[in-house]
């Protein structure tokens, strides 16, 4: 008996470490892209172009003064670790206002829960907006964001088909004159999702559970045994 209950008891366990491990955690900073593609991130402006790669961990759109909009994972400047620049083109800038986005693709299908926020600093003019937009780039969750406020989101989930694109979007308040490059969002957050959500459990992963189901068993049947006496239930209840 002791070596079932132990056998029933290592199975959940391992069972149970085989589900934790399945949970996949993308941090936005780290896992910015050098080049377009990179860890399955896009860098994109609002017309549906790909932003044009100005350097190290940094995107633009050339031609335009200051090169805005300018996503970029700041090192060493800025706000560095985990903030990552999302800064808009306005109505000053010399090719229109334009907004950027950082598309992530899906590697499977399930639905993956961000976390994270937005923050716009305090020497912006006059803030900002910030939305996450799913596949079909409605918004799941916006907010305007006054200079020097973060603001949070936490547990948005949306569901995607493997393939499928969400984005994250920011915006110079009104694309007023004044916001060309003097609006300054950053994002930082987390794309968390189960790799394994969705497909049929590996052969060893079957053997495991049943093991465990098969042990729980014999248990409950070796306790019903010292419950009852000469084949009589005991009455434990009054």
């Amino acid at each position: 008996m002791k070596l079932m209950t132990t056998l029933a008891f290592s199975s959940m366990l391992l069972a149970s470490f085989l589900a934790e491990a399945s949970i996949v955690t993308v941090d936005l900073y780290e896992a910015f892209p050098d080049d377009q593609g990179d860890n399955g991130f896009y860098v994109y402006g609002s017309d549906g172009q790909l932003l044009a790669d100005a350097g190290s961990f940094a995107f633009n759109r050339p031609g335009d003064q200051w090169g805005n909009p300018n996503v970029f994972k700041p090192v060493g400047s800025w706000l560095g670790s985990p903030w990552i620049g999302m800064f808009p083109a306005g109505t000053a800038s010399v090719l229109g206002p334009l907004d950027p986005l950082l598309a992530y693709v899906a590697p499977k299908t399930t639905t993956y829960r961000l976390d994270g926020a937005f923050y716009v600093s305090p020497q912006s003019f006059n803030g900002g907006w910030a939305w996450i937009l799913d596949s079909n780039k409605a918004p799941v969750w916006q907010s305007f964001i006054g200079p020097g406020v973060e603001m949070g989101y936490s547990g948005v989930l949306v569901a995607l088909n493997a393939g499928e694109m969400l984005y994250f979007q920011t915006d110079a308040y009104n694309d007023m004159a004044f916001s060309e490059y003097n609006d300054w969002p950053f994002l930082r957050g987390t794309i968390t999702y189960d790799s394994v959500a969705n497909e049929a459990p590996e052969p060893a992963t079957i053997i495991l559970m049943g093991v465990a189901l098969f042990g729980l068993r014999f248990l409950s049947s070796c306790r019903n045994d010292e419950l009852t006496a000469g084949g009589e239930r005991l009455n434990l209840g009054g």
